[in-house]
């Protein structure tokens, strides 16, 4: 089975580079050679905050506009819809920010990077220098190791889009951000509403790194120089203040990203490396994909503009490997599930907010993730559900005075379940109404115990969520021509 992406060339834009992750913690890879860029992300980080999504004038649009459907006016119900029922839109997923590692000396000479899947380690190789990197699960931390045939200097700089400070303590170079706690918006291309920062709100953050090396280390402002060095081994961590929608500015985050950096700088980097590829191992290899026994001599690029691409089998086991990383990297138990970039985004404003799109999204992302047996994997979308499950509540009553939980297409770390729009914005009766995301979402944890067999699961965790969506489903559905039906709806992805 094909496990290795490769390439001839550094990374040019973001696509173009190497992902690694832990399942919270995740990184981009340029594989640069005057400059290597790591863009950085945390799952945690989003804008906003808890709050309610109540609405006065729900139910009576709600109803009217059924009324006027019935009838056959549809867009008098649309136009209803739009301004009385469609509420606030979801926050925005963040990142974290960028590492730059620029080097005084450095040659492009035959230049190779890669990804190595069976391992989440990536890789580099020219002129002078190699390295390596990988995001550990079990220590919590990125490790990026360069080694140079002869001495380098080299300059470190951490920054982030978010609002920030640089401190650096004991070598120890220490950023300390904070979320926005309203969200912006992204009109057009030409013209962006900026996030807001108000009263102390919104999530904290720290991104960390220290260097052991046999070279000499300065701080200069905000930033750290290492001179005459042949070797260098860079750890980094990253925590937030989010524990839970209820304590989103609880966790000591600073404390806990120090401790991981001096508890993993305690061991060799050899350590390091075999602890982390043993744990990513112990997913990555209960499944296998096995269509040829030839090897491609062609890079993954070079493959992927091969006319004769549909013939080459080893490539259809490299994409099926590919999807099983990306699941392993941005999805595991006690983090955040996968939005729509998995946990890699470089965007302040990524497209469509990089948020949870239930009407087909997110349960993309899934529906692989039992079949293979990642049973890990699989937890953090149950948590997610087992979240709208609560916030749908509210939902559910104050916008179709129904029972049991409803949730919309989008959805966000804080749990947001009401339909989108903006108030007024006609063209969100495409994809905002339609109320089946809770539906759907419920058969990912009866898929769950079919799997698992877990009785324990169905019984207090799965079958009181499922409940709680059928009361919904009972109070909403009309009799029309003999049928029951939701009305109004659309069917955003047909």
């Amino acid at each position: 089975m094909e496990n290795k992406l490769w390439y001839k060339s550094e990374a040019t834009c973001f696509e173009e580079a190497l992902p690694l992750g832990n399942g919270s913690f995740g990184a981009m890879v340029y594989g640069g050679t005057e400059k290597e860029k790591l863009s950085l992300n945390l799952d945690t980080l989003w804008s906003g905050k808890n709050h309610s999504y109540k609405s006065d004038t729900a139910i009576p649009a709600y109803k009217e506009a059924q009324k006027l459907t019935l009838e056959g006016n549809i867009q008098e119900a649309e136009k209803l819809m739009a301004e009385k029922f469609h509420n606030l839109w979801s926050e925005w997923y963040l990142p974290l920010g960028s590492l730059i590692i620029e080097r005084a000396n450095s040659s492009a000479g035959n230049y190779y990077r890669q990804l190595d899947l069976s391992k989440a380690v990536t890789a580099a190789k020219f002129g002078n220098t190699e390295n390596e990197c990988f995001i550990s699960c079990p220590d919590k931390v990125l490790v990026f190791k360069e080694k140079n045939s002869e001495k380098n200097d080299y300059v470190f700089t951490l920054s982030s889009p978010l609002k920030y400070i640089i401190k650096i303590i004991k070598g120890t170079l220490i950023l300390s951000g904070r979320c926005p706690s309203k969200g912006g918006m992204r009109l057009d291309d030409s013209e962006q509403l900026p996030f807001k920062y108000e009263n102390n709100e919104g999530i904290t953050f720290n991104c960390a790194f220290k260097i052991l090396t046999d070279g000499e280390i300065k701080s200069k402002g905000n930033y750290l120089t290492l001179n005459n060095a042949s070797e260098f081994t860079l750890i980094m961590a990253a925590e937030s203040s989010f524990i839970s929608v209820d304590e989103p500015y609880s966790k000591e985050h600073e404390k806990i990203c120090l401790e991981n950096i001096k508890n993993a700088a305690e061991k060799d980097f050899d350590v390091l490396k075999t602890e982390h590829i043993k744990e990513h191992s112990s997913l990555y290899s209960k499944t296998e994909l096995n269509l040829t026994k030839e090897e491609s001599k062609l890079s993954t690029a070079e493959r992927l503009l091969n006319p004769d691409k549909l013939k080459d089998k080893g490539l259809i086991e490299l994409l099926w490997a590919y999807g099983k990383y990306l699941t392993i990297a941005s999805s595991r138990k006690g983090s955040q599930a996968t939005n729509l970039q998995g946990i890699w985004n470089e965007h302040l404003f990524a497209p469509w907010r990089s948020n949870y799109t239930v009407n087909i999204n997110t349960e993309m992302n899934y529906w692989p993730t039992l079949m293979l047996n990642l049973y890990d994997c699989h937890q953090p979308l149950i948590s997610l559900i087992k979240r709208i499950s609560v916030t749908g509540k509210e939902t559910a009553e104050s916008f179709y005075g129904a029972r049991g939980f409803v949730a919309h297409h989008n959805v966000d770390l804080w749990g947001h379940t009401s339909p989108v729009g903006g108030f007024g914005h006609l063209g969100s009766n495409h994809y905002a109404s339609w109320c089946l995301s809770s539906a759907w979402l419920c058969t990912h944890l009866f898929e769950h115990y079919e799997y698992s067999l877990d009785k324990d699961f169905l019984k207090n965790i799965a079958y009181p969520i499922m409940k709680d969506a059928c009361l919904f489903y009972m109070d909403v559905m009309i009799k029309d021509k003999g049928e029951y039906i939701l009305c109004p709806s659309s069917s955003p992805e047909n």
